[in-house]
């Protein structure tokens, strides 16, 4: 790369007119990075080493980024002068057209919205409506920098000796266990740093890089690991279980001065460590991480879809960029939100492909979005229930439980959650994840089943007591009352619902006429059906056939009509339990 320092632009440069020019010029600066990164990673990596970094073609990841080589390599704003936009330039269409002349990339698309060179024009647009001209060329010298890795052979002492330093004092601070502080991941001169939040294990806490913990499973897919990044948790002490929390950080009932240990420990590793590429996930990392920061930092908000957007911080240092950091959700956060799955999926998969883009890292480019699409909106409507007796189905063929590797892990996510345990224990254990749910999901059924009814209970006696009316085993030869709806209302106990039969027309409205008179109906049971009577004159017959068919009298309706039948001795049982109607008549 090239080494010669920007030339400061005239302050008419920078003028919107000329924004496409200078958009165009910083897209190409990143894609030129890029490039020079990828070429790097191939000089360090001998062709025999049969690591998956090694055997990836890098060299059509370089020929993608790369801008065609009629075009200049431009490293400054200056150099932006030479192509002028059309005098209509219209800056907030400005992503459909900045990139025609300049590098000959096509625009950004819904469809293509997380590859990386899409995500860099995005970004580059950003950085030229929040930069001013000098920020600019800082930030373009940034991208100039010579390759350091491998460079300060003396970063792992001091890490070391600072991590060393930072578990005696805490512990001797706190009396609590040094082994309860987790060990970071990666090569501390690694271009890639990632900050989360604090590790939850039962048992204890490990180094960062748990194989046995979902976050690093997510971010094992999406391609990183101890090889290209340097890890580490905001907060070092780790806790039991995230489940049951009352807040959203375990550290949040830690004393201040232990909370203060932590904080400087974090802060002191950036500032000591190059990693001029950050990740910071989750909210609570985040919010730590700008509350002590020292130098004067720029932020961008770059739009993704819709109301989702990512978060940008380019931090600078003596008036030259130090830091580009990338705010992504916690990998986990669908777990504990599960409706906003989509919005984190999209922001990390958004994030961690522009920053590994940018560094020349392979990587799966949807994998936080695929895995999030398998969670539904809602609880507990996002419950996976057909997974649940797939697995169940499986164990039955296979006749043993699954192992770990045969599960998902979306579906293992939602199971610790669900079961309020340690799924992976479980399984070390030889126990059935799948049967556990099962049971689990059954028991809540019943639960749920009896509590409804013991609030419909509570709401059919509120009614009784508003409404006047009263509950009656047996309805023949009752007096009804018909509402103003049609329908009369046969009040069976509070533990029942009510039966409800739907008047014809004409006979509602002779019934509402004589109820206006005080005059009473009475609702009979028949062989036949029921009718209802004013005095002496049938007003209705309606048939069982009729009722059935009403949904308000169903089949828990005829079950009652048989009942009346029985009582008034129309109906009596056959020795295989079976009615028939006793047809005979009393002389």
């Amino acid at each position: 790369m090239q080494n010669s320092l920007p030339v400061v632009p005239p302050p008419e440069c920078l003028m919107p007119e000329n924004s496409r020019d200078i958009v165009g010029l910083v897209y190409e600066n990143l894609c030129n990075f890029r490039a020079s990164k990828i070429e790097q990673r191939q000089q360090r990596t001998p062709e025999s080493d049969g690591s998956p970094s090694a055997s990836h073609d890098f060299t059509i990841e370089a020929d993608e980024a790369t801008p065609r080589k009629s075009k200049r390599y431009k490293s400054s704003t200056a150099d932006a002068k030479q192509i002028r936009p059309s005098n209509n330039f219209n800056p907030d269409q400005r992503s459909n057209s900045v990139l025609e002349n300049a590098v000959g990339s096509e625009v950004p698309s819904e469809e293509t919205s997380l590859h990386g060179s899409d995500l860099a024009l995005r970004f580059a647009i950003e950085v030229v409506s929040k930069l001013h001209e000098k920020e600019l060329d800082s930030f373009i010298s940034f991208l100039h920098k010579e390759d350091t890795h491998g460079v300060t052979t003396n970063l792992q002492q001091l890490l070391t000796n600072e991590i060393e330093y930072f578990r005696t004092q805490e512990a001797g601070f706190t009396k609590e266990d040094a082994h309860g502080i987790a060990q970071p991941a990666g090569n501390p001169d690694c271009d890639l740093g990632l900050i989360l939040h604090c590790q939850s294990r039962e048992g204890g806490v490990t180094k960062f890089c748990d194989k046995g913990s979902q976050t690093i499973q997510l971010l094992s897919k999406k391609g990183l690991g101890p090889d290209v990044v340097f890890a580490y948790d905001w907060h070092w002490r780790g806790e039991g279980s995230a489940r049951g929390r009352k807040s959203t950080c375990p550290a949040s009932r830690w004393t201040k001065e232990k909370l203060q240990m932590h904080h400087q420990m974090s802060h002191r590793l950036l500032e000591i460590l190059p990693v001029p590429f950050l990740i910071v996930g989750g909210r609570c990392a985040k919010k730590h991480y700008q509350e002590g920061r020292k130098h004067l930092a720029k932020v961008l908000n770059v739009k993704l879809s819709g109301n989702t957007s990512i978060g940008f911080e380019i931090l600078f240092k003596d008036q030259s960029v130090r830091r580009i950091t990338a705010f992504v959700d916690h990998p986990v956060a669908s777990t504990f939100n599960p409706n906003a799955t989509a919005q984190y999926s999209l922001r990390l998969d958004a994030g961690l492909n522009f920053m590994m883009w940018l560094l020349g890292l392979p990587h799966d480019e949807r994998s936080f979005t695929e895995t999030g699409a398998k969670f539904q909106k809602g609880m507990p409507g996002s419950a996976p229930l057909k997974e649940v007796h797939e697995h169940m189905r499986m164990e039955t063929n296979l006749n043993r439980t699954l192992t770990v590797l045969e599960y998902d892990s979306a579906f293992l996510n939602w199971a610790s959650m669900t079961l309020q345990e340690d799924v992976f224990k479980m399984l070390d254990e030889g126990q059935s994840v799948a049967r556990a749910l099962r049971t689990r999901i059954n028991n809540s059924i019943s639960k749920g089943l009896l509590e409804s009814e013991k609030f419909a209970a509570a709401n059919r006696r509120r009614n009784a007591a508003r409404y006047g009316f009263e509950f009656k085993e047996l309805w023949d030869a009752e007096e009804v009352t018909l509402t103003a709806k049609g329908y009369i209302s046969l009040h069976l106990s509070e533990e029942r619902r009510a039966l409800k039969i739907l008047v014809p027309l004409e006979a509602r409205k002779r019934c509402l006429a004589a109820q206006a008179k005080n005059e009473k109906t009475v609702v009979f049971f028949t062989q036949t059906g029921v009718e209802l009577k004013l005095g002496e004159d049938l007003i209705v017959t309606l048939s069982i056939d009729e009722l059935r068919k009403q949904q308000g009298f169903g089949q828990e309706g005829v079950d009652q009509h048989h009942m009346e039948l029985e009582r008034k001795g129309e109906l009596k049982r056959k020795d295989n339990g079976e009615s028939e109607l006793n047809w005979m008549v009393n002389s």
